[in-house]
């Protein structure tokens, strides 16, 4: 199911009607030989002076078999038992934002229990496809591929075709199903491929997808201390969690219906934590901000603050899980060479992540990099502890915000 508007149903009625069937046929067949005719021949691919024929060849391919292409290096950089300790770890992360729910107080007693609920029944997809676990796995899938010859166009639109069919017949698939995304507008189907370097929560099937490329430094290693990867991954994991609960995901239950499970009283209660997390990000003026410029960049609204709360939430909140699935693992490992504890490693993975040039879409959208290590972290009382940061300092002040 997929949710439109309305509005731009109308819209694009009235837009065919005003174009009419022939102006309609003739858009259409130049977007075809506009997409196909670059794949025709190198001659051809030659005349589209945006990117050179060999990467518009790649890019093809890697459209129409991205698995077989990309396996040979993610199988070597992510083993199944990089998968497998990532499993566990997310299993960690599970029980850790459970606990979190059960034992908090502001919660009532039937709005606690389908939270618990959504916890309990929501999927995680992590590293791998079970379609694509392994070469051989491969190798039946894409047994029935042509073969190409001197000519790519047919080879490639056949290839095409077959991956459609397969997307379509394993459409509840990790990958290449077509996987629900949402934006602060509406949610919509999408493709996510194993590709992806983001994880990602789907709010209409409540699942969580934590793809093959983010189980790599700096995120994670089987090789490096549990701080680490607890710091790293496990904060991401617990972000994805979080967004089952933040300002777009909490109106849908574990079932994936959207509905409003909240009381009055739990839903004052997590409006007040909202509150506090956008005083701590200083958000008036950041949220004037990016709605004025999202104005002047889209020809559409976009509902910057829902969004930015919705990211900001699951930085705090699941940096938190995070913090509280380390600390019941009871580690203490010394870290001598690296001058840190392994408290303070902790800290400082979870802002390996932040170290990075923004795109102009987060720029517009969500709160700067700094912040989003800044604000969770003085918002952790273990965190000023671990550091010894002064109280009442910018990084340990005296009032913070919580969330469970």
């Amino acid at each position: 199911m997929t949710n439109v508007k309305q509005p731009d149903v109308s819209r694009f009625a009235r837009l065919c009607k005003r174009l009419g069937q022939k102006r309609l046929s003739l858009l259409t067949a130049w977007e075809l030989l506009r997409t196909l005719m670059p794949l025709s021949s190198p001659t051809m691919a030659a005349h589209y002076k945006a990117e050179s024929a060999t990467y518009m060849c790649l890019r093809a391919v890697e459209r129409a078999m991205e698995v077989p292409l990309l396996s040979w290096y993610l199988f070597k950089e992510v083993p199944q038992s990089t998968v497998a300790a990532a499993k566990s770890l997310v299993d960690y992360m599970r029980k850790s934002v459970l606990d979190e729910i059960d034992s908090s107080t502001w919660l009532d007693g039937a709005t606690k229990r389908t939270a618990i609920n959504k916890v309990h029944s929501m999927r995680a997809h992590v590293g791998y496809p079970s379609y694509f676990g392994s070469r051989k796995q491969i190798d039946r899938v894409y047994a029935a591929y042509p073969e190409v010859d001197a000519s790519f166009l047919k080879p490639w639109q056949g290839a095409m075709q077959l991956t459609v069919q397969w997307m379509t017949k394993n459409h509840s698939s990790f990958w290449p199903a077509l996987l629900l995304k949402y934006d602060t507008r509406t949610p919509f189907f999408g493709r996510y491929t194993v590709g992806s370097t983001n994880a990602q929560y789907l709010p209409m099937r409540n699942r969580i997808v934590i793809p093959a490329p983010v189980l790599r430094m700096p995120m994670f290693s089987t090789a490096a201390p549990k701080a680490f990867t607890f710091g790293g991954l496990g904060g991401a994991v617990g972000h994805e969690f979080t967004h089952a609960f933040d300002p777009v995901g909490r109106h849908w239950d574990g079932r994936g219906h959207r509905r409003d499970w909240w009381s009055a009283i739990s839903r004052d209660m997590y409006d007040k934590r909202l509150g506090c997390l956008r005083r701590s990000h200083g958000s008036a003026q950041f949220y004037a901000q990016r709605v004025q410029s999202c104005a002047k960049e889209t020809a559409v609204p976009i509902f910057a603050q829902n969004e930015a709360d919705a990211e900001n939430m699951a930085d705090f909140a699941g940096l938190m899980s995070s913090y509280n699935a380390y600390a019941n693992l009871g580690d203490k490992e010394k870290l001598k060479e690296l001058n840190f504890d392994s408290e303070q490693l902790f800290f400082i993975s979870s802002c390996v992540k932040w170290c990075a040039k923004a795109g102009a879409s987060h720029a517009l959208r969500y709160a700067p990099w700094s912040e989003r290590c800044n604000v969770p972290l003085k918002n952790m009382e273990e965190f000023g502890a671990a550091f010894d940061c002064p109280v009442g300092s910018p990084m340990r002040p005296v009032e913070r915000c919580v969330f469970w």
